[in-house]
């Protein structure tokens, strides 16, 4: 089940803002590359727990893309 990521105290609108701060080409999601950015720099993960919780965690339709609903729904609830 994927975990929460997000402190306890962020809202959803917290949530989607810093989703779109994450998404620099602004194309709607967040890919691999900018998913590993944000999970190495502001996650502390190392560079194959970043892989691990973008492909099994967080990603929940393995689109290879992070939605911004799947951000939000996983980043603040979990699953």
């Amino acid at each position: 089940m994927p975990e929460k990521f997000l402190p306890s105290t962020t809202t959803e609108q917290e949530a989607r803002d810093l989703f779109t701060r994450l998404d620099t080409d602004q194309d709607g999601s967040i890919n691999i590359h900018e998913w590993l950015v944000y999970a190495e720099r502001d996650l502390g993960l190392d560079r194959m727990s970043a892989l691990h919780a973008f492909a099994l965690d967080v990603d929940t339709d393995h689109d290879l893309l992070i939605s911004q609903d799947e951000f939000v729904r996983i980043g603040t609830q979990g699953a």
